[in-house]
């Protein structure tokens, strides 16, 4: 069989057929599960987002009622403190 029979180019154009389909269907389902993966990525990015916005949220409240009881304790110790300098120093 020679290169100049009908048969040859056509197992050569259903070869390269089967090959171009082979290539497309790879890379089409490659593609598709690239995406898959980085939505799946996405998604759990976005719930480690709200979980950490939670937390930050939860000490900032508490770090807000320590400072609020600071600052309540700053106020008495700023009154006690000038008692005592009146105490000795006089008016």
């Amino acid at each position: 069989m020679t290169l100049t029979e009908p048969q040859v180019w056509v197992l050569i154009g259903a070869f390269v057929a089967a090959v171009g389909t082979m290539i497309t269907v790879t890379l089409t389902s490659f593609h598709r599960s690239l995406y898959a993966v980085a939505d799946g990525i996405r998604a759990e990015i976005r719930g480690l987002r709200a979980e950490m916005n939670v937390r930050f949220d939860a000490v900032n409240a508490e770090m807000n009622v320590r400072f609020d009881a600071v600052n309540a304790n700053m106020e008495h110790l700023d009154r006690d403190v000038s008692a005592l300098a009146k105490r000795v120093l006089g008016d």
